[in-house]
């Protein structure tokens, strides 16, 4: 069977279990895979990309396979949490397991008797040393501030420099990443030779670690700057490429946008929108109401082009 049928076996067998996030695991190896209803291809979050055909083939095997350590748990992404298919709690072995699990200890994840995720923002990572900064990590429920908790992981290094590459930025383009985290693409991004590099962040402790790798950062190539606040309140008049990364709620989708409505009203020019990991249906239903798309298009992940 070829890997686009697997994936659709697979897709179906998720969905009919409820699971938009689940994670696959065996005593060998654990994935994260998002299969939301209608996105197409079964996704790997870690990777931001189709899972292949090995990986599928792995998941086949454990779904198939009836013996107490290969299983998919249901992941809730609002929480961190972990539950089986079959809504029973998470077995007290499984437990033990998963935080033994040297993988997931790679990304800073601990899970507790209930099953949820526990992580930090810290982390090690090779090429953020060669940057000389720190992106490393992941964060379930981060909120310092008394807003709506986020969540925090970074786009993995391969993605960015061939989503970067696609985009081909030259020194006109302002780069403005909405939800920038820790950083990591808005200090790639400033080693292209742009104009400027800005970051938006809501949570003040990611807006910190952010601030702090631009000032630390190698190979600068162009300003930088990281504004913390939420996207609707600051000014991003002058940006030419705007990221968005990761799977966000319908809400900030629209609140993106309109940011760049807005700005694109009050110094029209055009604009390219760059949204990975988001649910191309809920995206496709805010950009039908816009006025201001003029196409859409695939370069590593959705391009909208907009004008004003």
């Amino acid at each position: 069977m070829d890997s686009s049928r697997q994936a659709q076996g697979l897709l179906a067998y998720l969905e009919r279990h409820g699971c938009e996030t689940a994670l696959v695991a065996s005593r060998r190896r654990i994935l994260f895979v998002h299969s939301a209803a209608r996105c197409g291809p079964l996704t790997n979050p870690q990777t931001a990309r189709p899972l292949l055909e090995d990986e599928v083939s792995f998941i086949e095997d454990t779904i198939g396979t009836a013996v107490a350590d290969s299983y998919i748990l249901r992941v809730d992404t609002t929480t961190g949490r972990l539950q089986p298919l079959d809504g029973s709690a998470l077995a007290p072995a499984v437990i033990a397991q998963l935080n033994g699990s040297p993988q997931l200890r790679a990304i800073g994840i601990r899970v507790t008797d209930a099953g949820q995720m526990h992580s930090t923002i810290e982390g090690t990572d090779e090429l953020d040393r060669e940057l000389g900064i720190d992106t490393a990590g992941v964060a379930f429920n981060l909120n310092t501030s008394g807003s709506r908790p986020v969540h925090y992981a970074a786009m993995p290094y391969e993605a960015i420099d061939v989503l970067l590459g696609a985009l081909a930025m030259n020194h006109e383009d302002v780069f403005v990443d909405l939800g920038c985290g820790k950083g990591r693409v808005l200090c790639r991004a400033a080693q292209w030779p742009i104009r400027r590099a800005i970051g938006v962040e809501c949570e003040p402790a990611l807006a910190a670690c952010c601030a702090r790798n631009l000032a630390t950062m190698r190979g600068r190539r162009a300003d930088t700057q990281v504004l913390c606040g939420r996207i609707e309140e600051v000014g991003i008049d002058d940006g030419t490429v705007y990221l968005t990364y990761g799977p966000f709620p319908a809400d900030v989708l629209a609140a993106a946008l309109a940011a760049i409505e807005r700005s694109l009203r009050n110094r029209p020019r055009c604009a390219r929108w760059i949204v990975a990991g988001a649910d191309p249906t809920t995206l496709a239903s805010l950009l039908e109401h816009s006025s201001m798309v003029k196409r859409v298009e695939w370069q590593q992940a959705i391009v909208i082009h907009l004008a004003g």
